[in-house]
């Protein structure tokens, strides 16, 4: 008991070290000299920029692009006016047109004294200025061109050794369309010899680089020289390299370009939500990304060659400094762990300390012990409200409040389910240990394999762990007590190199993945286990012990953990206009005491869906005391064509936007399946099935969308319905003066386009009523 409490201690106490190194530096004035960064600079394009939520071909899309251009001019960029661009793709086996204008808002900074030995490349900074509906976007991403802008102006203050571009995308939370576009067709793609992005999820805490390319060896060197205060490492990398497209890094990614990404983690509950605000914003957050950013600039004009081969294996101290070595070493590690666990597996079969019979029963019984505290964790989690957020994003948002907090009782329960079995077989407590060490190699060595310089978190443990195995079996005496000091020292380094990529996992994936989160402290428990062997009546009250400490403190978590000012719960409401008819509406049927005020106490489901295609929307709502006008023009045009040889007729469908900023899906009915189609002018190569079409557009044009069918002849023309959905985000302005403000505890939701918005649905039947011409 004595043991085990020793060793949870001191990995308490790195877990705390750990924590404590994570305060970002104090935010710096702006009377600080002009070379180097400072956060209060930077407040002010903070504030102008996340004054507003900013989606994709809005009227405050398009105030912020002009703010952006403005300020570029005024760093001495050379700014890029190339215009809107249209991005059209066809998914879904091509049955889907999906579509996007977007604009761009990018500036060059021209080298004017080239550093001996770089390259002629440049070097690219993105940040997106486009934002969620609903939400102002402070975090993600006003913070992150606001830090591009001050390491700018503070590089500047002497002459540049490398061009720098600075690309602010749009349509970033539309699927990285506006990356995809600068890197598709723009003149200045061909010149990014190293990309930088900056985007969060979070809204405080310290700025983690959390991605690099796969060939990193160059780009982690540069990283520890230019960084003080460093916060990385290669599990978190891990991580995004296998989610490469949830930031606008992973096209340069794609395209094999040496790139690095940036972004705060702390903060979650204000991540794609209507509290994403300057004034939640940590400004020590934005001295951390600036401090780092202006660094890695500054180093990066002395780099010749960012893509040098090889792979790293990286991690931070403490944030005091980054270890970083080639990540093949990692395999040294692998095999030194191997020898060390075979040589103390034989000593203890020899000594009696071990027998095989019983070895063999623990590997599969450590397994069924990993499984269940994955499932402890996971109901642990559940049971505590928060895997709601996973699955719903209204309903269990609250516990993100206190996100961290929730972690305890779930690490206490994932103990709790390791430990319990030796406390029914404590004469197995060196085939538990040589089983567990034996799990944990067979883990390093795989993903070792598949990703060279990744294992480091379970090679470096592994290692420590069959070295104490190996010179605490070679005592002879069966009686003789596990050497506590040899024991401490490998849960030392285990709990050293673990406890960081627990907590940065936590950070990066949080409660709602709480599995993950117990894997990994298995692993950890398995290299140290035999701490916590001691006579079987006391170990009997270690595990209990802590799962009352989970229960203590996890049921006032729950009990007090709910909404307010600071944290409030978000509401789900629309205005659905189906035809004629409008209707208030919601995804929930038991409203709120807001929402009642419009959709009265008792909302009856509604017989239609947001989309005109794709599973149904189960909406509730009632009628509304008002009716908008359509937003769009739809109008149709059908000819005959005969080259001679065949003939074909040619259907052109066009919808004009009455105002700018709507979305617009629909279902084209009765159109043969050999269709051939063209939106704007572009071949798009569709595959019909089943007589329909359909399309997804994001930010129509003003000047509208124009698509041209082209099918065989057939006796007579066919029978097309138009399904057509248009959405615009926000509530009705007609009606906003009956409309009650939210209390201070509510706050619209801003996870999804389709809600807390205005959507009309209307239908149509497209028939001919003259060779040549027709209006729906």
């Amino acid at each position: 008991m004595r043991d085990g409490l020793i060793a949870i201690s001191m990995l308490v106490v790195l877990a705390v070290l750990h924590l404590l190194s994570l305060a970002p530096p104090d935010p710096r004035p702006s009377d600080l000299p002009a070379e180097l960064f400072s956060a209060d600079r930077a407040a002010a394009d903070i504030e102008r920029i996340a004054a507003q939520p900013r989606v994709v071909g809005s009227s405050a899309n398009r105030e912020t692009r002009a703010y952006l251009q403005t300020r570029l001019a005024e760093l001495g960029a050379e700014v890029d006016d190339s215009g809107p661009t249209e991005r059209i793709r066809v998914v879904s086996d091509g049955q889907l047109i999906v579509g996007t204008t977007l604009e761009n808002v990018i500036g060059r900074f021209h080298a004017s004294a080239p550093a001996d030995g770089a390259d002629n490349g440049a070097v690219l900074v993105m940040a997106h200025y486009d934002t969620i509906a609903m939400s102002r976007g402070a975090s993600d991403n006003a913070m992150g061109i606001a830090v591009a802008f001050e390491a700018m102006r503070a590089l500047t203050q002497s002459p540049l050794e490398r061009d720098v571009i600075l690309l602010f995308t749009d349509a970033e939370e539309e699927g990285l369309q506006g990356a995809r576009a600068f890197f598709d067709d723009h003149p200045w793609a061909g010149d990014v010899a190293f990309a930088i992005n900056i985007d969060s999820r979070g809204n405080t805490g310290p700025v983690r680089m959390v991605q690099t390319s796969e060939q990193n060896a160059s780009l982690i060197a540069l990283y520890a020289r230019s960084v003080d205060g460093p916060h990385a490492n290669a599990a978190i990398d891990l991580f995004g390299s296998s989610s490469p497209d949830i930031t606008d890094l992973g096209v340069p990614l794609g395209l094999g370009i040496p790139s690095m990404n940036f972004a705060a983690l702390g903060g979650i509950f204000d991540y794609h939500a209507a509290t994403d605000t300057p004034a939640n914003l940590s400004n020590a957050s934005v001295q951390d990304m600036g401090n780092q950013l202006l660094g890695v600039l500054e180093e990066a004009s002395r780099v010749s060659d960012f893509g040098a081969a090889g792979r790293s294996s990286f991690f931070d101290v403490f944030g005091v400094f980054l270890v970083h070595y080639p990540g093949a070493l990692d395999w040294a590690a692998v095999l030194i762990g191997w020898a060390l666990l075979i040589a103390g597996s034989y000593w203890s079969a020899s000594s009696g300390s071990m027998t095989w019979k019983a070895f063999l029963g623990a590997v599969p019984a450590q397994i069924f012990i990993l499984i269940i505290a994955c499932l402890a964790a996971f109901g642990m989690a559940t049971a505590m409200g928060a895997n709601q957020d996973m699955t719903d994003p209204f309903a269990g948002r609250e516990y993100l409040s206190n996100w961290h907090w929730f972690a305890i009782p779930i690490v206490l329960v994932v103990l709790a389910v390791c430990i319990l079995p030796m406390t029914f077989f404590p004469e197995m407590r060196r085939s538990w240990w040589v089983s567990g060490l034996l799990l944990v190699g067979l883990a390093a060595t795989a993903l070792q394999t598949v990703s060279s310089g990744s294992a480091y978190f379970l090679a470096i443990p592994f290692a420590a762990g069959a070295a104490a195995l190996a010179v605490i079996a070679r005592k002879a005496d069966v009686s003789a007590t596990p050497s506590l000091p040899i024991l401490l020292c490998a849960a030392l380094i285990a709990g050293f190199i673990l406890v960081p990529v627990i907590v940065s996992y936590h950070a990066l994936i949080g409660v709602i993945f709480a599995p993950v989160t117990a894997i990994l402290i298995v692993l950890l428990i398995w290299v140290i286990q035999p701490v916590g062997n001691t006579s079987m009546a006391r170990q009997r009250w270690f595990p209990a012990s802590l799962m009352a400490a989970a229960a203590i403190i996890g049921v006032p978590l729950v009990l007090l953990t709910g909404h307010s000012q600071r944290h409030p719960k978000a509401i789900d409401i629309l205005f659905v206009q189906d035809g004629d008819q409008g209707y208030w509406a919601s995804r929930y049927p038991e409203p709120d005491k807001w929402s009642r005020l419009m959709l009265g106490d008792n909302p009856q489901a509604l017989d239609f869906s947001v989309k005109p295609y794709g599973p149904k929307t189960a909406l509730y709502g009632s009628e509304a005391r008002m009716a908008l006008d359509e937003p769009v023009e739809v109008s149709l045009q059908q000819q005959k064509s005969d080259t001679g040889l065949s003939s074909e007729r040619v259907i052109r469908l066009s919808i004009t936007p009455r105002e700018e900023g709507l979305r617009v899906w629909f279902k084209l009915d009765g159109l043969p399946n050999d269709t051939r189609a063209q939106l704007d002018g572009a071949e798009l190569d569709i595959a019909l099935k089943e007589n329909a079409l359909f399309l997804d557009y994001r930010a129509v044009p003003l000047s509208g969308l124009d698509l041209t069918l082209q099918m065989p002849s057939t006796a007579g023309p066919p029978a097309l319905r138009l399904d057509l959905t248009s959405a615009k985000s926000g509530l009705p302005g007609l009606a906003r003066e009956t409309i009650p403000d939210l209390p201070p505890d509510m706050m619209p939701i801003a996870d999804r386009f389709d809600s807390w918005a205005t959507i009309w649905k209307s239908g149509f039947d497209l028939t001919e009523s003259a060779e040549g011409g027709s209006e729906p």
